[in-house]
């Protein structure tokens, strides 16, 4: 089971009043994809749901008093109908109690419920209505109106605004490596094991995703198919690719890359910045899928300024004889 929470859902007593709170005395934006007595919002990289509290508790075969049921449930969604089997019987054996075998549901999907040791029940999901960003969180459809403005990204940033942030971002990364010989280049345990030029090839593995999109679009070919299912494996297997390079060789491929990046994005017009592609069974803007290919803690465009940050944490901490985070 992947370490995430794809979607919260809020049993809640009158749908009509939990919609005029978070939609209009809030100012939430709607999903298109709220349907029939559920409600959904994008909130970050998780989805809010609103479901009535009985019909929740029906569905987790819980029941609605005021205890027992807490009135709210933890979903993760999977990406293949045989993982939500899988994933519930990881929970059990992990010591969670299954509430809920999986089975087809009215909706369309194939879920199961189990509970942690405390009792929080969480709902294992198959969800064919439903895709993935990059980053393993959930895709809802933008709300209705939203985005009027063609040449923003999703985020409401421009392709000025991201050129610019990209720019400052790679620049920040290369202030951070400034000066280090290769024994510190090679240090593990910057990020975890990865070393610095490990995240350097790691920038550039995203940066080669958007080259090689935009180059097959602008023939006008279209995207290869991913032989990844998540960010995670994307990331290991460029890893496992780089292993075996020098550090000479990272540093070269990520100036190519950049180049080419730098290129690409220069040549895209505002019209077509704004401009509706299909990436992997969904439709968004170009310049939403660049910059949330390229993005990081900071938003749109700041992958590499994320690494800049862990850099000069660890450098920080290697200058005073301690290892970051201690």
């Amino acid at each position: 089971m992947e370490p995430r929470i794809s979607l919260i859902t809020l049993g809640v007593a009158d749908l009509s009043r939990a919609l005029r709170f978070y939609r209009d005395g809030l100012g939430w934006p709607l999903s298109r994809a709220s349907v029939g007595d559920i409600a959904f919002f994008q909130a970050g990289g998780v989805i809010l749901a609103l479901y009535p509290r009985t019909l929740l508790a029906a569905d987790a075969r819980q029941p609605d008093e005021g205890h027992g049921f807490g009135g709210i449930t933890l979903a993760h969604n999977v990406r293949q109908k045989a993982d939500v089997d899988r994933v519930l019987t990881d929970a059990v054996t992990a010591g969670g109690h299954l509430l809920k075998p999986a089975e087809e549901a009215d909706w369309g999907g194939y879920s199961g419920y189990f509970a942690d040791p405390d009792g929080h029940p969480w709902e294992v999901a198959w969800n064919p209505f439903f895709s993935f960003n990059p980053d393993g969180s959930l895709y809802l459809p933008e709300a209705e109106g939203a985005g009027a403005a063609t040449t923003e990204t999703e985020d409401g940033i421009t392709k000025a605004e991201l050129l610019s942030s990209v720019e400052a971002s790679q620049r920040h990364l290369d202030e951070a490596i400034a000066g280090l010989d290769n024994a510190a280049m090679s240090e593990p345990g910057v990020v975890e094991q990865w070393s610095i030029t490990d995240l350097v090839g790691h920038v550039a593995a995203w940066e080669q995703l958007v080259v090689q999109y935009l180059e097959r679009w602008r023939r006008g070919e279209p995207p290869l198919e991913p032989t990844w299912s998540s960010a995670d494996e994307y990331n290991a297997g460029e890893a496992a690719r780089r292993h075996s390079w020098t550090l000479d060789q990272v540093r070269d491929d990520a100036a190519e890359t950049r180049r080419r990046l730098q290129a690409l994005l220069a040549g895209i017009t505002d019209e077509e910045w704004g401009g509706q592609i299909t990436m992997r069974g969904r439709e968004l803007r170009l310049g939403a899928w660049i910059g949330g290919a390229l993005g990081g803690d900071d938003g749109p465009g700041t992958h590499a300024a994320e690494h800049a940050q862990h850099i000069m944490a660890w450098r920080a901490g290697r200058e005073f004889g301690r290892v970051p985070g201690e």
